[in-house]
C-alpha cells in the first residue's frame, strides 16, 4: 500500500479491511510498478516464457503511476483465481469509488482496481515527465461522491461501514478544498 498514490492508499486499506471483515483473505499483490517491472510483465507470453499477464506496455498502466492495485484471494498460502468472491471485492471497490477491472468489456481483469482519473495515460506520462502532479482537485467527481455517501449511509450497520464513509469524506474534503495539497507533494490552487 505504501507505494500507492496518497489518494489511493486509504481506499486500498479500507478495501482489504472490508474483505477481511467478511472473512475473505484478500491481499494486495501488485500496486506501484516501475517501468522496468511493467516491461518484464508485458514480455511474458511474448518474448519471455509464461502466459500473458498484461496487455499494458510500460507507461500504459495506472500501476505505473501508483493509481491502481491488484487484489488476490488466498486459501492458506495459495492464490485462488476463480472464485465468486472477486465479485464481492468488485462491489466493495466500486462502493469506495474505484473502477473495477471486472467491469471492463475487452479485457476482464477481476483482481484490478484503480482510481477513476480525469486525465488520460498519455497526459499522465507527460505530467510525470514534467514533474507535475497527477491528481488535481477534479479527480473525485461530486456526483459520484453523493451516490457513494447515499449508499453508505443507507447501509450503516456497523463501524466498518462508518469508516468507509469517513474515508470518502476525507477525500471529498481533499478534492474540494481551496488550496489542494496534491498526493504527489505539490501544493496548487484550483484553476
Amino acid at each position: 500500500i505504501e507505494g500507492l498514490n496518497l489518494a489511493l492508499q486509504p481506499l486500498a486499506e479500507q478495501h482489504v479491511l472490508e474483505l477481511q471483515r467478511l472473512g475473505l483473505n484478500f491481499k494486495i499483490t501488485s500496486g506501484l510498478r516501475d517501468y522496468a517491472e511493467q516491461r518484464k510483465l508485458y514480455a511474458k507470453g511474448r518474448t519471455a516464457p509464461g502466459d500473458k499477464v498484461t496487455n499494458a506496455r510500460a507507461g500504459f498502466s495506472w500501476h505505473n503511476f501508483g493509481l491502481a492495485y491488484d487484489l488476490t484471494l488466498f486459501s492458506g498460502k495459495n492464490p485462488v483465481w476463480n472464485s465468486r468472491h472477486y465479485e464481492t471485492a468488485g462491489k466493495i471497490g466500486k462502493a469506495l469509488g474505484l473502477e473495477w477491472g471486472g467491469d471492463w468489456k475487452k479485457i476482464i481483469d477481476r483482481p484490478h482496481f484503480q482510481l477513476p482519473m480525469q486525465i488520460t495515460l498519455a497526459q499522465a506520462r507527460k505530467r510525470r515527465a514534467n514533474d507535475l502532479p497527477l491528481i488535481e482537485r477534479a479527480c473525485f467527481p461530486l456526483g459520484h461522491t453523493r451516490n457513494f455517501l447515499r449508499t453508505a449511509f443507507l447501509s450503516l450497520s456497523n463501524s466498518a461501514s462508518l469508516c468507509l464513509v469517513l474515508v470518502k469524506l476525507r477525500l471529498v474534503f481533499f478534492a474540494n478544498s481551496k488550496a489542494v495539497k496534491n498526493p504527489d507533494g505539490i501544493s496548487s490552487a484550483p484553476k
